[in-house]
Formats: C-alpha cells, sequence, structure tokens
C-alpha cells in the first residue's frame, strides 16, 4: 500500500471520532436502567455501557502508542493524555509517519478500531461487493448515497466516486450494470420483469437507466433482498 498524510489523517480522524462517540453512546440511558436500584440514591448517574467504554480506551491507548512512537522518533514532547490532543498531535506529523515503515500498521489498525466501533454503534451502512476494482486497483463495495435514490463506490484505499461518473452514461446494457454494481444478471432481470426497471433497448438486447437500478438496489439494500 502507498500512504500519503492524506490516508494517514483519515485513518485518525476515522479512530478519533468513532472513540468520542462510543464514549458519548457509552453514558447514554439504556433501556430499562431508569429505575434507581433498591438502596442507591435517586440521582445517581445511570449505568455506563462497558463494552462500548472499553472499546473507547482501546482507541484511546492505539492513539497514544503511535504518539509515543512519534515522540521516540521526532524528540515532539507529548501532548495531554486526551483522545483529541493525541489525535491533533498525529495529524500534525501525517507527511512524516506517511514515510515510515509502520505507516501501513498504523492506517490499518486504526480502521480496523474505526470499524470495529462503528459496528458497536449500529453505523455501518449495507453495501455489496463490486467485481471490477477500483483504479487503484483495490478492492470495492456499493454503499447507498445518503438523501438521494443513487448510489457510490468506495474501495479499500478510500477512494469514493458517485456510479453516474464511473459508468459515464446514464444507460448501460446489463452486463454493464452487473459489472459496476456487482449484482446478479437475474437481480436487474427481475426488476425489468417486475417493471420497476424500464427496458430502453429490445428484448434480445436490453439496456437499463443506471438511476432507475440505482433506486431499485437501495430499496433491495434496505430490505436485505441484495
Amino acid at each position: 500500500m502507498t500512504l500519503d498524510a492524506q490516508h494517514v489523517t483519515h485513518a485518525i480522524d476515522g479512530a478519533e471520532v468513532a472513540a468520542l462517540e462510543l464514549r458519548s453512546a457509552a453514558r447514554r440511558p439504556r433501556k430499562g436502567a431508569g429505575e434507581p436500584v433498591s438502596g442507591s440514591s435517586p440521582e445517581a448517574p445511570a449505568p455506563i455501557s462497558l463494552d462500548l467504554f472499553d472499546q473507547a480506551e482501546l482507541i484511546h491507548y492505539c492513539l497514544q502508542g503511535w504518539a509515543r512512537i512519534v515522540e521516540e522518533e521526532q524528540g515532539d514532547p507529548l501532548p495531554r493524555d486526551e483522545t483529541p490532543a493525541m489525535s491533533t498531535y498525529l495529524r500534525s506529523h501525517a507527511t512524516w509517519i506517511s514515510g515510515q515503515g509502520w505507516a501501513d500498521d498504523l492506517v490499518s489498525e486504526l480502521r480496523d478500531h474505526a470499524h470495529s466501533a462503528e459496528g458497536m454503534l449500529g453505523l455501518l451502512p449495507r453495501r455489496i461487493p463490486v467485481p471490477e476494482p477500483c483504479q487503484c486497483g483495490h478492492r470495492q463495495w456499493a454503499f447507498p448515497a445518503e438523501g438521494e435514490g443513487g448510489m457510490t463506490l468506495e474501495c479499500s484505499e478510500g477512494h469514493v466516486t458517485a456510479i453516474r461518473h464511473v459508468v459515464g452514461s446514464t444507460r448501460v446494457s446489463i452486463r454493464g450494470a452487473q459489472r459496476i454494481l456487482g449484482v446478479r444478471r437475474e437481480t436487474i432481470r427481475e426488476a425489468l420483469a417486475s417493471g420497476e426497471v424500464v427496458n430502453h433497448g429490445t428484448e434480445s438486447r436490453p439496456i437499463v437507466d443506471t438511476q432507475a437500478v440505482e433506486t431499485y438496489l437501495r430499496e433491495r439494500l434496505r430490505t436485505h433482498k441484495v
């Protein structure tokens, strides 16, 4: 993997946000936790979710560990022992970090922790694999686009592209839609048969509108049918 400062910064940002979200969620009152325990004070704080809190601490210690390596090799004093401060410290050295032999490990570790946090918080969007690799050569997936009926592609390196930019046209063959979106040919044919996607070609060579296919796939994703 060839890294630059942007990759490093993105990984640090994701880990920081995940840790802060976990701590916030850990302190929210949970269902069934509203009644005070017998013998406890009514003003006693609601119990926190230890799983979420522990994951937040794990991310913090990961950031702290990498920051200590930077301190040892760069001589720049560590900041106060808080997640935002550690993150800011690492971001300030992102360019230097990207050139180190262990930069891949830092990015991979922070991404894994952030991904675990998103799963615990229920923030992972549903996705479908795309057989065609990204232009950078890495694997990519299709995600529903927020607020619209379309979808976006994101690769394992974090490159994000709107599907319409990849297609270059609003109408493609079934094979083209299958290749780009990573869905079965039968799925598109079912959409045509049901009338949810209009055939703009002929019976022997169907042509589909990408926006219609994107909307159809989004609905399928919502109902876990893809």
